[in-house]
């Protein structure tokens, strides 16, 4: 069996001699052949060029019996997540991660370490203020008040949803449309989903002095409507958007975003059908901005940029002195927009971590979604990474490269034999930026 070790200078931390130390002594102690070391100078995950060699070791050397020892957790990152995205990273090619100091696997350590970290936090109670829910009001002495004009919009919800059968999005469109002049509240599925599922309506809450609302019988009937609706814990896979970060609105120069919706129906026969759409809208309609370019379908687009490069229309669009600050400002807005992106799925990481240590989730299912969040992290990085690239190499880029040209030969010849995120990739490394305008379609590729 053969061990690889991974070291990393920290400033208050173990040092790489220590660090060699440990990781001779635990392959002497475990019997294991030391293979190789591969150091750090950073635990930031921009900066790890040893561990990226690490890994290029690990895709080269198919090798059963090897594992990757570290002397702690601490070593890979500065928090969970970080530490999580490496420990999944080595776990991707097949490797697991041993810790010398205990001989324990790491991902095993991180969720109990964590469980240690957060059983031990005293829980706070929140404050009435704190605890205030759309409906409510605080009143004299600060006791909770019912809010007339909300109270009355939370049993509307309730009734379009238990009596007259309205799915969370019709529910919340016609909630819009009752928004009085002035009214700032966009209702959307998550708003509508979380009245539905929030019990201090019922006014059960002890000690509280809330309210009622709802009847806890009416609370009830929607919880198990609800259940029945999520059918038997079908795991939720985030859709890979293909075109993510790349389209503009030709009308308000808003980025447009995500949208996918599940319909369903029955033909007379008695056959029930079921079909997910996925669609891109300008951010700017969705916030209520003014904005009234129409939404597109992901197919319809797809079906565009296949033809263009099939047909071989992929001209590169120059950039000259006359459009090259918004081009540059594009570039720089969509830079920002991936690291916001890599912060959020940061958060989602640590909350899975928080799930497991608690034994909300099975460790089998978190593994998948550890791995899955370490996919979508190493997209944010290297995509933002190349756009930073392209960036500082603008200037000086005027004609078509070759590498552009076979990247995209391998996405018009290869297009039903590549998977969802290899499109993905490949589309966000040849395409500058698509611009919706109406019905008119304009796909400009990278020069």
């Amino acid at each position: 069996m053969k061990a690889i070790g991974y070291c990393v200078e920290r400033k208050r931390g173990i040092s790489f001699a220590e660090q060699q130390k440990i990781f001779t002594q635990f392959c002497n102690d475990e019997g294991f052949e030391p293979s190789a070391i591969f150091f750090d100078y950073s635990t930031n995950t921009n900066e790890n060029p040893g561990f990226n060699q690490l890994i290029d070791f690990l895709k080269i050397n198919d090798l059963s019996f090897l594992v990757v020892v570290v002397a702690e957790n601490k070593i890979l990152g500065n928090d969970t997540a970080e530490i999580l995205l490496k420990i999944t990273q080595i776990e991707l090619e097949g490797k697991k991660v041993i810790l010398a100091k205990n001989g324990k696997a790491a991902m095993n350590e991180l969720i109990s370490m964590d469980y240690m970290d957060y059983s031990a936090k005293p829980k706070q109670q929140p404050t009435r203020s704190q605890r205030l829910r759309y409906g409510y009001k605080l009143g004299a002495r600060k006791r909770f008040q019912v809010k007339k004009h909300e109270s009355n919009i939370i049993k509307i919800t309730y009734k379009l949803y238990l009596e007259t059968n309205l799915g969370m999005h019709s529910i919340a469109k016609h909630l819009n449309s009752l928004n009085k002049a002035g009214e700032l509240r966009i209702w959307d599925k998550r708003k509508v989903r979380s009245i539905l599922t929030e019990q201090i309506y019922t006014g059960t809450e002890e000690g509280l002095g809330i309210p009622q609302i709802i009847s806890e019988q009416d609370f009830l009937k929607a919880q198990k409507k609800l259940k029945a609706r999520r059918g038997e814990k079908r795991p939720t896979q985030r859709y890979p958007y293909k075109l993510s970060g790349l389209i503009y609105c030709g009308q308000c120069g808003g980025k447009f975003i995500g949208s996918s919706r599940r319909q369903k129906w029955s033909l007379k026969n008695g056959e029930d059908h079921e079909n997910q759409y996925h669609k891109y809208i300008c951010s700017n309609k969705v916030k209520g901005q003014g904005c009234q370019t129409a939404s597109i379908h992901e197919a319809r687009l797809i079906k565009e940029i296949q033809t263009i490069l099939q047909e071989g229309r992929a001209q590169a669009r120059l950039i000259d002195t006359n459009d090259y600050g918004k081009w540059e400002e594009r570039m720089h807005q969509k830079i920002a927009q991936l690291e916001s992106q890599r912060l959020k799925n940061r958060a989602k990481i640590k909350n899975l971590i928080k799930q497991a240590a608690t034994e909300k989730i099975k460790l089998q299912r978190f593994q998948e979604l550890a791995k899955e969040h370490t996919e979508i992290e190493n997209f944010f990085k290297n995509t933002a990474m190349e756009t930073k690239q392209v960036l500082l190499k603008s200037k000086n880029t005027q004609t078509q490269t070759q590498g552009l040209q076979d990247l995209r030969a391998k996405l018009a010849n290869n297009w039903e034999k590549l998977s969802d995120r290899e499109i993905q990739n490949l589309l966000n490394k040849t395409i500058e930026s698509i611009i919706i305008h109406d019905e008119n379609v304009q796909v400009f590729f990278r020069a």
